[in-house]
Formats: C-alpha cells, structure tokens, sequence
C-alpha cells in the first residue's frame, strides 16, 4: 500500500476515534438530561414539588439524532453495513465478491444522495428553531450530510483496506 494512502487512513481512524469521543460525550449528556427529567417528573412530584425541564426532552432527542449518523459514519470504516449475509455466504466465493462489491456500491449511491438531500433540507429549512430550546434547527438538520460524507469517506476506506475480502471463504458444510 502507497504510504500517502496510509496516511490518509490513519487520518480516518484518528477522525473516527475522536467522532467515538465525542458520540461517547454525547450519550453521557444524554444520560443525564433523561436522568434529571425522571427526578422531576416522578421523585419531586411525590414531594409536592411541580417543576419541568422540557428542554431535557428535546436535547436528549437532537443528541440522539447526532449519535446514530455519527456511529452509523463510523461503522462504515468497519463494513458493519446492514446486509444480508446469508445471501453472501451460501454463494460461491466469485458471486460473493460480486456481491459484496455490489452491495457497497449501492451503499456509496445511497450515502451520496443523503449528503445531497440532506444538505437541501438544511438550507431550505434556515429560519426554523427548535420549539423548547430555540436553538437554529439545521444544527440538528445537519447531522444528515455530515455523517453522509463521513460515510462516503468510511466506506471508500474500507475499499482501499481490503474491503472484507478475506472473509469470504467457501461456506461450510454442518452435518449432525
């Protein structure tokens, strides 16, 4: 493998460790907003105390949305794709190749249009806010078309790693 192209995939491994950090942040922030919601709405309430926190609702939400695009991005880098493997490994090896190849094909077309929708959705939907928070709606809008891209690039690294190649070997036969 070409050095620069080493380079380059380290430098998609060290992008997804950090996204791994980050996602990891969020889940605690997460947490914690569910957490404080349950005090209020069920522990305080037995004490008489009436009190919301509706914005824990909607953060925990948007943060959620990041989560899921972000680790979807993230297990393109790995092959975790959703696939039908069963179809793969009853094939013969050539076919399963075939299909493989197909498959991420497909994926790639996939995640190019994402990016493409997803960013016409952030800009036509610029004046928008978040009813609780008020926050400016294409932060949580945009988590489509980056981790779109974050999929493109995963997924092309994995191409050039090796794709999964080695795990396609001729289908054992079971007999009890």
């Amino acid at each position: 493998m070409h050095p620069g192209t080493r380079r380059v995939l380290a430098a998609v491994d060290w992008l997804n460790h950090g996204i791994g950090y980050l996602m990891s942040a969020a889940l605690g922030v997460m947490v914690v907003c569910t957490m404080l919601q349950v005090i209020v709405r069920f522990l305080l309430t037995r004490f008489g105390i009436l009190m919301s926190v509706p914005w824990t609702e909607e953060l925990a939400r948007y943060l959620m949305i990041w989560i899921i695009f972000l680790g979807s991005a993230v297990a393109c880098r790995r092959g975790q794709f959703i696939a039908l493997e069963f179809l793969v490994e009853a094939a013969p090896v050539p076919i399963a190749r075939m299909l493989r190849v197909l498959a991420v094909g497909i994926s790639l077309a996939f995640y190019v249009l994402l990016v493409w929708l997803g960013w016409r959705y952030v800009t036509g939907n610029l004046i928008e806010r978040s009813p609780v928070m008020t926050i400016a709606m294409e932060w949580v809008y945009l988590s489509l078309p980056v981790s779109a891209v974050l999929m493109v690039v995963n997924t092309l690294c994995f191409l050039v790693d090796g794709g999964g190649a080695d795990d396609l070997e001729p289908a054992e036969t079971y007999v009890d």
